[in-house]
């Protein structure tokens, strides 16, 4: 007999050196982190993040001062893989109780890219042209945000998710609907802030990193939400309504932060990035935090299903499995 696994580092123990949560076994060091994600309602979690963000802004425009912002694709990857990196850190610090491997949120923030690059930027601009219309008036603009950008960033969202990792036991917590979702997200916003680097030649800095850093938090915050979706349908029977309107609120968020930006940022006949991006940021922490308290609520829910030392039921049928 080898012992029991624990599921986050999936190295044998000894029945006395395991402890079960709910019904799984975990080691004592990974118990422990476990049981920290449900002890503390508040965290600095999203909010040192966004503070990066404001000084990746800060930096990007200090760095070119007086110059134009570089638009080649080595410069718009760099600067794209900022904020990105920074929210993968958010989110992946939010699933405490078993971290989803690495390598596979890699995977679905690329393919987050690749729908974007391969479906969401031609739909847009050839099949739906939005930039031939948008500008029209008021309603066209809402239209083009939420109905036409929001949805189609919703749905790339969620193929990258629902065809791959959703059906694999690697998607086995509620969680990690977030974090695939978010993961997807980000991997959309930095195709995105690639090609909108690349398409400008004249980018003032601090608009082109406040564009940048608005672009990821859009798509951040509106896919946390509809992460929260997927997560439901995955483990609650009859959700779909549910799932329906947790996307379609999704979409609606992502565009209608798009127009925040525009007309927070719009001071008569001239644009102010920095007003514009300090909308964006309090807008997304609403939602970053909302999406902290949800891996909270989730933890508590995932680890109270059984007291840790009372599961002897489990314990007995890991010891028959081992």
């Amino acid at each position: 007999m080898e012992g029991i696994r624990c599921c986050v580092c999936h190295r044998y123990f000894g029945t006395e050196e395991i402890r079960f949560l709910g019904d799984r076994p975990f080691c004592e060091p990974h118990a422990e982190r476990a049981l920290g994600a449900t002890e503390t309602d508040w965290t600095r979690s999203g909010v040192i993040e966004a503070l990066l963000l404001a000084g990746f802004v800060a930096a990007v425009a200090g760095f070119w001062h007086g110059e134009m912002l570089p638009t080649n694709a080595g410069i718009g990857f760099a600067l794209a893989a900022v904020p990105a990196a920074l929210f993968l850190t958010f989110i992946y610090r939010q699933d405490r109780i078993e971290p989803e491997p690495m390598g596979i949120v890699l995977g679905v923030v690329a393919l987050g890219g690749l729908l974007c690059w391969g479906a969401v930027v031609p739909l847009e601009h050839e099949v739906f042209a939005v930039g031939d219309w948008e500008h029209r008036g008021g309603l066209a603009s809402w239209v083009a945000s939420v109905g036409v950008s929001g949805t189609l960033h919703m749905l790339a969202v969620f193929v990258a998710v629902r065809y791959t990792v959703f059906q694999t036991t690697e998607f086995d917590e509620p969680i990690d609907g977030i974090v695939y979702a978010v993961a997807a997200g980000v991997g959309l916003a930095t195709v995105d802030n690639i090609a909108f680097v690349m398409q400008h030649d004249h980018v003032l800095p601090l608009a082109g990193a406040a564009a940048i850093a608005n672009t990821t938090l859009i798509d951040v915050a509106a896919s946390a939400i509809l992460g929260f979706g997927l997560s439901r349908l995955r483990f609650e029977q009859g959700s779909t309504p549910v799932f329906v309107l947790t996307f379609l609120w999704a979409a609606a968020i992502h565009g209608a932060l798009h127009e925040l930006v525009i007309v927070a940022g719009t001071q008569g006949a001239t644009f102010d990035p920095l007003l514009a991006f300090g909308v964006t940021l309090a807008m997304a922490l609403i939602v970053l935090v909302g999406a902290q308290r949800m891996a909270v609520h989730f933890a508590r829910e995932q680890l109270g299903d059984a007291p840790a030392d009372d599961a002897p039921v489990a314990e007995e049928e890991a010891l028959d499995a081992a």
